[in-house]
């Protein structure tokens, strides 16, 4: 029983608990409802005093509570139970419920005694925390990291299910430490048992990389990171730890540090041959010249470019030419120290360094080696290929201190060792600067003569040796050069050559003399033969035979009007293929001719298996006639062998009467010359040839026509070299 005389006090605690406390009957009519129920439930006590505790029932409740009520008439006290009751504003409330019997003074069991907290914090609290769990879980689970725990009093290992996965376990396997160190890789098992070592010892975290050696024989490696646990006594009484299967992560990063080594490779080295490139040459030359300065030792700068390269690229395909570059890098490399550097600058051309050079005359036997390698025989595929070069060569610290100028005279050098010609190589001289400055001048301008038609052709006549009639011309270019005049074939053609310009430039050459050639039929002259000089650049590019039959077959000059003079260098680089495209040329009725035969050095047996109509005399064997007595043998031997192929035979640069007679003598067919006349505009060559021709006697004497004796063209300009389009 209460002593009376604390109710006072007992309801005072009640009244100022925050828990909600209320007393009801046995058939659930609340009788108490303290201030805490209030701000619980929302209720007042004026409002719930009296009324039946349904009120607060979500759906479903009556029947837990009769359950409830059945166990409190046993005199059960229920604690803690948990359950939701409804407030007055609708809202859903978790609370934990203490629920007393109440008797009456007899024992009887009058009602209950309700004590209900607020759980809905605590909730919250644990369902924020089973979110956070979860998601831990499935992002452990989704990154592949496994959890271990290692409870050092009972030696156990509790493994989650990443981590089972990651090793080859099974959910049912029995995990222990002698289970996962005989996972661990041999050569790695000790440094990962001294890191555990460490932490259970010494109290430090670890962290690192091992590789495991999983149940199905494959290595991974895993990352890991332990530390421990302390109790109360800061004693370690358990370690935990996470593992990550890097493996992927891992040969991802190699393959992408070795993808960058192979770009920094290629963004250092050309592709095809593996040779330095510009980049690194040129800090290659910087370091050498820092060192240069130091020493007092000299550096030699090497600029090497092929000779019909791009024949055999266009000829052959691409693969060949590929592999030819290839085979010209790996003899230039055999040439060279290990100290030195050789670099390819692309397409046909390559510079070697040679940073350490005690004499002159060390780095000429350099450059004659690299000759001598590069000109011997290449097998390519089932072909045997020859090439040549030429070498420029510029010397630090005299022609240049900086990569960019020694580079800028060693290309200069090596032009000028192309147009000389002599023996493949050229040490740099100021005095090439200005040659390579008009050569630049005289280039930029041809890429625009074309288009303003300052190119013009003169025409050379060809005569029968034998009654002066004239049977055909020769077409000559010139140049009207806006600001220097008229300039002869030997001052651009080169350059057009070495540029590629001749290309288009032959072209209109060979459709100016065809256009040239109609309109005179058409003004009622005799047709004869128009001859045309095809270079070897030309005659040697990418789609030639086409061009010139679309200008044939354009302009419709029959084809037997047409004469194509090829010069003796296109035996020496391509017998087999020069001989293929003349007879395709010769079979559409084209009449061929080889022109400055004996100029090169090809031998004369080749011209058997050629399908030729004639051959030219070049003019420098036809001035030994008059010259060089001594020396005619050469003349004599070019008509018999060209008699004895039943070719025809026609002599350039005919001068004097006496060359004439004893051509005449030999009984040659044709010739040209000054001694007839010099290259002329079209209306002079029409009013010539309206003259019949020359009257020619056995004394070599002739009757010279008007043309000649008002000509004013210079014959030692005429001498100039005639390499045509």
């Amino acid at each position: 029983m209460i002593d009376q005389s604390m109710v006072p006090y007992l309801t005072a605690i009640v009244e100022s608990i925050e828990d909600a406390v209320l007393a009801k009957t046995f058939a659930g009519i609340i009788t108490y409802w303290n201030p805490g129920a209030e701000v619980l439930y929302g209720y007042s006590a004026s409002e719930m005093v009296g009324r039946h505790i349904s009120l607060l029932f979500p759906a479903g409740l009556p029947r837990e509570f009769n359950a409830i009520m059945r166990r409190l008439e046993h005199g059960e006290r229920i604690k803690h139970f948990e359950t939701v009751l409804v407030a007055k504003s609708g809202k859903r409330i978790d609370v934990s419920l203490t629920i007393s019997p109440l008797f009456s003074r007899r024992g009887e069991l009058i009602g209950a005694l309700t004590i209900a907290r607020d759980n809905s914090d605590r909730r919250r609290a644990e369902h924020q925390l089973s979110l956070h769990v979860e998601r831990l879980a499935l992002a452990t689970a989704v990154a592949r990291i496994g959890v271990w725990e290692w409870e050092l009093s009972t030696d156990q290992l509790t493994w989650d299910a990443t981590m089972l996965a990651m090793y080859g376990f099974e959910p049912t396997d029995r995990i222990t430490y002698e289970n996962w160190a005989a996972c661990v890789h041999s050569e790695d098992l000790p440094g990962r048992e001294a890191s555990l070592r460490r932490v259970v010892e010494q109290n430090l975290d670890g962290s690192g990389e091992f590789r495991i050696v999983s149940a199905d024989g494959g290595v991974k490696i895993i990352s890991f990171t332990e530390r421990a646990v302390l109790d109360g006594a800061a004693n370690v009484v358990r370690v935990v730890g996470v593992n990550v299967d890097v493996t992927e992560r891992r040969a991802v990063e190699a393959a992408l540090r070795k993808s960058q080594e192979q770009m920094k490779y290629l963004a250092e080295h050309d592709f095809l041959t593996g040779l330095p490139n510009q980049r690194i040459l040129n800090d290659r030359i910087g370091q050498a010249i820092e060192l240069g300065s130091r020493t007092g030792r000299t550096v030699a700068l090497l600029f090497l470019d092929m000779d019909g390269f791009k024949h055999i690229n266009d000829s052959l395909g691409h693969p060949a030419g590929d592999k030819l570059i290839q085979s010209i890098s790996k003899r230039l490399l055999d040439c060279v120290r290990s100290s030195d550097t050789v670099s390819r600058q692309g397409g046909d051309e390559f510079i070697v360094l040679l940073p350490e050079v005690n004499h002159p005359e060390d780095t000429a036997i350099a450059a004659r080696r690299m000759l001598e390698a590069v000109a011997a025989v290449h097998s390519v595929d089932e072909h045997e290929l020859q090439i040549t070069a030429c070498i420029g060569i510029s010397i630090y610290p005299d022609d240049g201190l900086d990569a960019e100028t020694l580079i800028k005279n060693a290309d200069t050098a090596m032009y000028n060792a192309k147009d000389n010609g002599t023996r493949g190589y050229e040490f740099f001289q100021p005095a090439m600067n200005l040659r390579a400055v008009e050569r630049q001048f005289l280039e930029e301008g041809m890429r625009q003569a074309l288009e303003r038609a300052e190119f013009v052709l003169h025409y050379q006549p060809k005569i029968d040796l034998r009654t002066g009639a004239i049977t055909g011309a020769e077409a000559l270019i010139r140049w009207m050069h806006p600001t220097r005049g008229l300039l002869y074939p030997g001052n651009f053609i080169p350059i057009a050559e070495a540029s590629g310009l001749i290309i288009p430039i032959g072209a209109w050459v060979l459709r100016q003399a065809c256009i040239q050639a109609q309109s005179w039929i058409g003004k009622g002259l005799p047709p004869i033969t128009m001859a045309v000089n095809v270079s070897p650049v030309r005659f040697e590019s990418e789609g030639f035979l086409e061009g010139l039959f679309a200008i044939l077959n354009e302009t419709g000059l029959d084809k037997k009007s047409v004469e194509i003079e090829v010069t003796e260098t296109l035996l020496i680089r391509r017998p087999e293929l020069t001989a293929s495209i003349l007879r395709t040329l010769r079979e559409t009725g084209v009449r061929i001719a080889m022109d400055d035969l004996g100029t090169g050095y090809s031998s004369l047996s080749y011209l058997h298996n050629l399908p030729l109509d004639a051959l030219k005399i070049d003019q420098s064997f036809v001035r030994q006639i008059s010259m060089a007595p001594n020396q005619i043998g050469i003349v004599s031997a070019i008509i018999l062998m060209g008699k004895s192929l039943n070719l025809k035979l026609i002599a350039e640069g005919i001068e004097t009467a006496e060359e004439l007679k004893f051509l005449q003598d030999l009984n040659c067919d044709e010739g040209q010359g000054y001694y007839f006349s010099p290259p002329v505009l079209p209306e002079q060559f029409a009013r010539l040839h309206n003259t019949g021709g020359f009257r020619i006697f056995g004394d070599a004497a002739r009757t010279r026509s008007p043309l000649n004796s008002c000509d004013q063209i210079a014959r030692e300009q005429e001498r100039d070299r005639r390499r045509l389009s």
